[in-house]
C-alpha cells in the first residue's frame, strides 16, 4: 500500500468516525474509500509523508462528499 492510499483511507476513516449522524457503518464505506484512493493516486510518484498527507486530506473530502450524497438520497 502506498503512502497516498494509506493517508487517503486514514482521512476517510477519520472523517466518518467524527460524523455522528450517518446511518452507514464505516466498514460499509471503507471499500469505496480504497477504490477511490487507487484511482486518485494514479500518476503520482510516491513521496512518502507528503503523499500521506495529500491522501489524508483527499480522503476526508471524499468521505464528506459520500456522506452528503447519502443524506440527499435518504431525504
Amino acid at each position: 500500500m502506498t503512502a497516498y492510499i494509506e493517508g487517503y483511507c486514514t482521512g476517510w476513516t477519520a472523517y466518518l468516525s467524527s460524523c455522528k449522524s450517518i446511518n452507514t457503518t464505516i466498514e460499509e464505506l471503507l471499500p469505496q474509500a480504497h477504490t477511490l484512493a487507487e484511482q486518485a493516486r494514479q500518476g503520482l510518484i510516491d513521496r512518502q509523508m507528503r503523499d500521506f498527507w495529500l491522501g489524508y486530506h483527499h480522503g476526508r473530502m471524499a468521505a464528506r462528499a459520500a456522506v452528503a450524497q447519502r443524506r440527499e438520497k435518504s431525504l
